[in-house]
């Protein structure tokens, strides 16, 4: 059991320096040598643990979409009602703790090996899925009418995301002329006209939501 125990405290130890090393050297620049210097251990150290770089790559990737539905369903379980909900989860969808540069470095990268190995790609799809599943989930519980078309739904929250994401690369590059609340007012009123009729979305996020009426 203890030895169980040191391998995963070992391995997430490598994994959290490997984050910090693609903050300073973006993800195509890091390597097992860099990787261990971060942590303060031997390459073979590193090895011994992940056997290649690939194999320690894959894990970082899938942890760190973990961490990102982990960031969005922990938030959104001390919701009570669903425009709550529906607050929580574009707050933190835009959130300036999500925007960071570590994250912003991280994320970008990751989205980059996607489109190049198939494996990842699959691993960042389904994650989005996820996401797109619980956006849908809050607009069928805000939106009036209820009759919204499914398909509509899907683009809707596909289209949210993209926002973001977008937001969170241009971000990037334009630190000083990329504003996340001004995207999250954008989605806001995306959202006021999509979900016309709702009673709950005129309560959403008022500081951001400035012209909903």
């Amino acid at each position: 059991m203890g030895r169980r125990s040191l391998v995963s405290e070992r391995r997430s130890q490598l994994i959290d320096a490997y984050y910090r090393c693609i903050a300073r050297r973006g993800l195509e620049s890091c390597t097992m040598k860099s990787i261990a210097r971060e942590a303060g251990m031997t390459t073979s150290i590193v090895t011994h643990y992940f056997g290649t770089m690939e194999e320690l790559t894959r894990e970082f990737i899938s942890r760190f979409l973990e961490m990102y539905k982990g960031l969005i369903f922990n938030q959104l379980e001390e919701a009570k009602d669903p425009e709550e909900k529906l607050e929580k989860l574009l707050s933190i969808l835009f959130s300036e703790e999500i925007l960071t540069d570590d994250f912003n470095r991280a994320y970008t990268d990751v989205l980059h090996h996607a489109s190049q190995d198939n494996k990842v790609r699959v691993a960042v799809r389904e994650a989005m899925q996820d996401c797109y599943s619980i956006l849908i989930d809050t607009f069928k519980e805000v939106a009036e009418p209820k009759t919204i078309p499914a398909e509509d739904l899907k683009r809707m929250a596909v289209t949210v995301m993209s926002l973001a994401t977008g937001t969170l690369i241009h971000k990037g590059v334009s630190p000083d002329i990329v504003c996340p609340s001004m995207a999250l007012d954008m989605a806001l009123d995306l959202l006021k006209s999509f979900l016309k009729g709702s009673a709950g979305i005129n309560r959403i996020a008022p500081e951001a939501a400035r012209g909903i009426t």
